[in-house]
């Protein structure tokens, strides 16, 4: 009889629990968010207190979203890598009125005029993503890679404007941006030995301590701006949107902070879009938070899905940059450096000077057109700018010499190796192949993290090989006799030595993807080279083959590639010199195939399907692990949907590819829970 009291009486305790957080998660959001008071601040912390009594008395019973837990404390958090399981791309740039203008004529030559755009500030922050599962929040992740970001969910929990529980069990993953406002900047700034140059900066810092307590009260925030709805979750049922309007009024409505100064033009209201421009760029100064520039995105969902993606961004949307703070500085001198695939880079060099938050003492020119357009001369006043606040670049000539110099002359001979120069365009090449400067920069791409991402090497052991005369070629690493040649030689000891070894025979192991980079394919980067190996240029004698036979076509018809690309491709494959590399690297051996010509296949079960992968896959660390089981099994997997697609595997949170699928109607649609009968 007691137990049945004593159990009774703890699920009334959890019940008005629940009720306190429920109604401090709704006061909170109408404070915090709106700037609408509910109740009083005494009656608050009369709730506030209570609950703090609870969960002190039964622990057991507190809630994970309770507002208790936004205090942080003084554990030491780590910062997982963890997947990101919706598209976390960037957006294209632009630097001008006229780089929008040709944004909305590619959309009208697209069939687009009867649309509207949403025009909204660009936040000058961390752009992070929130996952919600059933209505809770589960984890924070910062952008990262696009692919992997860092868990930053300990550090998020203590903003007062981020829902810890939304009052729909939805499953929904949030894209944001998480800033520090001005005030609390210069604040904080003003306390350290060694102040942030921006707010941005700050507000990566703070929300990566250690210790969350720090966090609380710092005055870090959050603007919510995207939703990527779970279709397949079940708290999600009968819930979509049209249009970038109707989602951020369903973010509104869910409790989270959106940016009130967004607004709504239509195609005809683009043609003025530069007064809207000019009276945002007025107006940021009065805004309590940074802002960059503003961000125009097409409206309608429909016409985003036709319009599509390229490898980086969407094709329907595009982000203004305000015009970069210039400075200004006497030109000293113009280096002109050399690449590893010839071409010739003008530097200007001047006087150590401040902008934006760091000191510079050299900027681009760009190429030799560049130079003739400025008609720049050594000794000339000039102004430089962070293009899109990144890339430092010389703007113009503000006042000539006085010395009397001319415009400076461009090198007819390579500066490295005094090797023929050939102008192509405005930009100018060394054509000289044995120029070192090409094989020492062709070595260190080789090694780079963007290629085989040897641990042990980089520039300025590539630079030692070479001037030891031990590398006349980046297949040279891998026949040198390090422990001979090297031990003794420039300070080289043993243990670094034998971190160069292991660092090559690790790369051995690297996918054909990877390798593909690394032969340094013009404009094949690490993405397209996935693309080709998923469309079924698994093996390098496929390359060769299609080269030899000039089968340009069957290489542009691939999503993402193109004639360009192609054409590229095909011309690498017929050259002798690379074909000698590629026998070199099969020698060492590199992986030339994938997975060493597919030795692990189970069987041909799933021969002629054609497979693609949205979401977290239960059972497997991530989705392209899944996708590998497939493909031992003969299927083909591909990165994108397209009418050729015949499976889809979805998994939980799923990105836009079950939209696409759906929309595509022949697609078999394979919940991850049925994956399993596939694979027996």
């Amino acid at each position: 009889m007691s137990g049945g009291k004593s159990k009774d009486n703890m699920k009334s305790i959890s019940e008005e629990m629940e009720s306190l957080v429920s109604l401090l998660n709704k006061y909170s959001v109408a404070y915090y968010r709106d700037a609408r008071p509910l109740v009083s601040d005494a009656e608050y912390d009369r709730l506030y207190d209570r609950l703090v009594k609870l969960e002190a008395e039964y622990p057991q019973a507190r809630l994970d979203t309770s507002p208790t837990q936004r205090v942080g404390d003084d554990t030491i958090q780590g910062f997982e890598e963890v997947r990101h399981t919706i598209p976390v791309l960037s957006l294209d740039k632009a630097y001008s009125i006229s780089d929008l203008e040709n944004f909305r004529q590619r959309v009208a030559k697209a069939g687009f005029t009867n649309i509207s755009f949403s025009l909204e500030e660009k936040i000058d922050g961390l752009s992070v993503v929130l996952y919600y599962e059933d209505g809770r929040l589960v984890r924070a992740l910062t952008r990262g890679n696009g692919e992997v970001g860092s868990d930053i969910t300990a550090g998020v929990r203590t903003i007062r404007s981020v829902p810890l529980q939304l009052d729909k069990k939805i499953t929904i993953a949030c894209r944001g941006e998480l800033y520090l406002n001005k005030r609390s900047f210069e604040e904080i700034n003003k306390t350290l030995v060694e102040p942030y140059a921006n707010a941005r900066n700050l507000a990566a810092g703070l929300i990566k301590r250690q210790k969350t307590r720090e966090i609380v009260g710092s005055g870090l925030d959050i603007f919510i701006y995207e939703g990527f709805l779970d279709a397949s979750a079940p708290g999600n049922a009968g819930i979509g949107f049209e249009s970038h309007t109707q989602m951020l009024g369903f973010l509104a409505e869910m409790g989270f902070r959106t940016n009130p100064h967004t607004r709504f033009v239509s195609f005809e209201e683009f043609e003025h879009l530069d007064e809207l421009i000019g009276k945002a760029t007025e107006a940021r100064n009065g805004l309590d938070y940074d802002i960059d520039g503003m961000v125009l995105k097409i409206d309608d969902f429909a016409v985003r899905e036709k319009l599509g993606y390229t490898e980086h961004h969407p094709r329907w949307a595009i982000a203004y940059k305000f015009e970069s703070p210039v400075a200004k500085s006497i030109l000293k001198d113009i280096q002109v450096q050399v690449g590893r695939t010839g071409r010739l880079t003008p530097v200007a060099v001047f006087d150590k000077t401040f902008l934006l938050g760091s000191y510079i003492e050299n900027a681009s020119l760009h190429n030799k057109g560049y130079i003739e357009e400025l008609e720049i001369a050594i000794g000339d006043e000039i102004s430089f700018s962070k293009r899109g606040d990144v890339i430092p670049q010389v703007e113009e000539v503000l006042e000539k010499n006085e010395q009397g110099n001319l415009t400076f002359k461009f090198p007819d001979a390579c500066p490295v190796c005094g090797g023929k120069v050939v102008d192509i365009g405005k930009n100018s090449f060394c054509v000289n192949e044995q120029c070192p400067a090409r094989i020492v920069g062709e070595a260190a791409f080789f090694v780079s993290k963007h290629a085989m991402d040897i641990e042990g090497i980089g520039l300025s052991t590539i630079q030692d090989l070479y001037d030891l005369g031990l590398l006349k070629d980046f297949t040279d690493l891998y026949s040198i006799d390090y422990q001979r040649d090297l031990y003794g030689k420039l300070e080289y000891k043993e243990k670094k030595i034998r971190n160069i070894i292991d660092g090559l025979e690790k790369s051995k192991e690297k996918d054909f993807a990877s390798v593909l980079v690394a032969l340094q394919i013009p404009e094949v980067g690490k993405r397209s080279a996935e693309i080709l190996v998923d469309a079924g240029f698994d093996d390098i004698t496929k390359f060769i083959d299609a080269s030899r036979a000039g089968d340009a076509e069957s290489l542009s018809r691939i999503p993402m590639i193109g004639p360009k690309m192609a054409t590229n491709v095909i011309s690498f494959f017929r050259n002798p010199k690379m074909l000698a590399r590629i026998e070199k690297l099969k020698a060492v051996p590199l992986r030339m195939s994938r997975q060493d010509g597919g030795s692990d296949m189970i069987s041909d079960k799933l021969a002629g399907q054609v497979w693609c992968v949205t979401g977290s896959i239960e059972g497997y660390k991530n989705p392209d692990l899944a996708m590998e089981e497939v493909r031992r099994r003969g299927a083909r997997i591909v990165s994108s949907v397209s009418s050729k697609t015949t499976h889809l595997l979805v998994g939980k949170n799923p990105g836009s590819k079950l939209q696409k699928a759906i929309a595509n109607g022949k697609t078999i649609l394979v919940p991850d829970s049925e994956f399993g009968k596939y694979l027996e």
